[in-house]
Parts: structure tokens; C-alpha cells; sequence
């Protein structure tokens, strides 16, 4: 699959696919069931950068209760995918792993609580993940 993916990028593809999906708030209901292993790759690409950047921007606005119950944010990194080196500077974004760098606070991970809702909801939400 990442041989597609990265054929798909290279040729234009995933450019041309992220602005259908943003220009289409129906592209994925219509034509989801049809996509390819690329297409699919460039749509959890699309998905993934939009959670990073939604989690960024939230601890920027969270800035002045970090330590304070809230982890401080240290860093934003990127990594590069070493199996598409060299790119393009055009197509590079789409071979990058961007993270974050948060501090440890002492507690329960976040997965424990929503695996405490998932069982507390019971059979109403067997059939609907998180």
C-alpha cells in the first residue's frame, strides 16, 4: 500500500483528492465504498493532520492552565517518512508525521476513562466506537 500511496502522491493524486473532500461535504458518503488502497491512505492522511492541527490549536488556547491539571505542550516535531526520500518540497507535507512533545502528568491515561464510558454506555453503544 505505501507504494500506491506514494505513486498516488507523486502523480498528483492525493492533491487533487483532499480538495474533493474538502470541496464535497458528501464525497465520502457517495464515493467511499469505491475508494482504493491510496485513496483511502491519503483520506486517514487528510483525517490525521486535522486532529493534529485541532489538538495543537486547543493547547495554544489551553496556554495558561498547562501544569495545572493540563499537560504542557513542549514541542510540535515532524518526521519525515525515510522510504519517500528525497520529494518534492510540493508533495513533502504528505510524507511527514507530525506529533507532539506533551509533559507527563501523574494519573490515568485518556484511554482508561473512554474505555469506562464505552462500558458504562452499555449495548446502546455496542455498535458505535468512539
Amino acid at each position: 500500500m505505501c507504494s500506491q500511496y506514494g505513486q498516488f502522491v507523486l502523480d498528483g493524486g492525493a492533491s487533487d483528492f483532499i480538495t474533493k473532500l474538502k470541496a464535497d461535504d458528501n464525497f465520502v458518503d457517495n464515493e467511499g465504498s469505491t475508494w482504493n488502497a491510496a485513496q483511502e491512505e491519503t483520506f486517514l492522511y487528510n483525517l490525521a493532520r486535522g486532529f493534529y492541527k485541532t489538538e495543537v490549536e486547543v493547547y495554544d488556547i489551553l496556554n495558561d492552565p498547562q501544569s495545572k491539571g493540563i499537560p504542557r505542550l513542549f514541542a510540535c516535531v515532524t518526521m519525515r517518512d525515510s522510504l519517500f526520500l528525497p520529494q518534492p518540497a510540493s508533495i513533502s507535507e504528505y510524507f511527514e508525521i507530525p506529533g507532539i512533545l506533551l509533559q507527563y502528568i501523574k494519573g490515568f491515561p485518556l484511554t482508561e476513562s473512554l474505555l469506562m464510558l464505552h462500558a458504562r454506555a452499555g449495548s446502546r453503544s455496542a455498535k458505535k466506537p468512539f
